[in-house]
């Protein structure tokens, strides 16, 4: 009878074991050839301004959030929607949750249409292609009303796993960087956008339908090239905070290895001890 039941178990068992994290795997998909961020790099202010689309995506941005707000800077956010229909009260909630772990100095929820994920594939968008001159805008105001010295978004070429939401506000903000470029009275010195390794990338997103859609959406190849990295090890505690105060997407974030279970905290954290970044100057 145990026999019988040891055979009846062993293929749950080889289930639960094949869908550990190989945090081997991912460690060595770390590039530590990236020049670290340094707070004694030069920057007029040590302002920055984190400008994403959705409640939830500063928290990949976590250890740069975290990584600056200890080293004495002024962290600004803002978020353009509260969430799809019929989640925003909760989704607004678990944002001003998540905006107290990481201490932002000024914080700031739109409510512009948040288009869900059965919208996004199918390329079926509401508001965001007719009305870019709008967010641009706000973007826009946003940067003068902080001033900062750096801004923070997703990349424009993907859009992190390619939302269409990411891609548009990172472009656009871009845009405005080149744009005022000549204007003494507009502040940020660089882009910082999220972004991979390349074997991160494949690991990570390879797999992912919408990921693949973005490269063909951005005829890319791939995520842009990171330019600078943050040392995230010792502030992957206020990440995690962050990303758990987000209860109903908690199934989303642990797929894109943002909250660590409980008991794999320490490997976690130092297997994923990197943030990336492309760099886009003034």
């Amino acid at each position: 009878m145990r026999y019988f039941i040891l055979l009846s178990v062993l293929p749950l068992i080889a289930s639960c074991q094949s869908k550990k994290t190989d945090y081997a795997a991912f460690k060595d998909c770390q590039d530590y050839s990236v020049p670290l961020w340094s707070k004694s790099d030069s920057v007029t202010r040590p302002v920055a301004l984190f400008v994403f689309p959705h409640p939830d995506d500063e928290v990949v941005c976590g250890g740069a959030i975290a990584t600056l707000k200890n080293a004495g800077w002024e962290i600004n956010l803002l978020t353009m929607t509260r969430g799809v229909p019929g989640q925003e009260s909760t989704r607004q909630t678990e944002w001003e949750n998540a905006v107290r772990v990481f201490g932002f100095d000024h914080h700031h929820l739109l409510d512009l249409p948040n288009n869900t994920w059965d919208a996004v594939k199918e390329n079926k968008l509401i508001f965001w292609n007719e009305h870019t001159d709008s967010v641009k805008k706000i973007i826009y105001q946003a940067i003068q009303q902080y001033r900062p010295s750096l801004v923070f978004t997703y990349d424009d070429v993907i859009g992190g796993y390619g939302h269409p939401e990411h891609r548009l506000t990172a472009s656009l903000t871009k845009e405005l960087l080149q744009e005022y470029k000549a204007d003494s009275s507009f502040t940020p010195q660089a882009i910082y956008q999220i972004t991979l390794t390349d074997k991160l990338e494949q690991k990570t997103l390879g797999s992912l339908e919408s990921y693949k859609k973005g490269l063909e959406a951005s005829a890319s190849m791939t995520l842009p090239a990171p330019a600078i990295a943050f040392d995230i090890k010792n502030v992957w505690p206020v990440k995690r905070e962050a990303a758990m105060a987000y209860t109903s997407q908690l199934k989303t974030l642990r797929k894109f290895f943002l909250i660590p279970a409980a008991e794999d905290t320490a490997i976690h954290y130092a297997s994923f001890d990197r943030e990336y970044y492309h760099v886009i100057k003034r």
